[in-house]
């Protein structure tokens, strides 16, 4: 019997000026929700030193199922939503292949 195989990504958001430092805040309330939710294997959020307007998300699931399921959530589907007045451009998602 085959494996579903887990699912990582990075997603690069390149948030206005005007509203980061908020943006941190919103991601640091949200990462203890995004840790518990069903099939979540990690979950860490960082700012650019350089860029303070960017942030990196690093995620892993547990499969696609799992992550689509995450991405449907009501706190998802708001925090989305305010994506068009909080970003600069739109995100910038890398499916990554886990190798170690």
């Amino acid at each position: 019997m085959s494996q579903t195989p887990s699912v990582a990504l990075c997603v690069r958001l390149s948030v206005k000026p005007e509203h980061a430092d908020a943006f941190a805040v919103g991601l640091a309330q949200a990462a203890p929700s995004t840790h518990a939710a069903p099939g979540n294997l990690g979950f860490s959020a960082g700012r650019s030193r350089e860029q303070p307007a960017v942030f990196v998300l690093y995620e892993r699931w547990a499969s696609q199922a799992e992550l689509d399921a995450w991405h449907g959530s009501p706190m998802m589907r708001e925090r989305m939503a305010s994506y068009p007045e909080l970003l600069a451009g739109p995100p910038e998602v890398t499916m990554l292949e886990d190798l170690a």
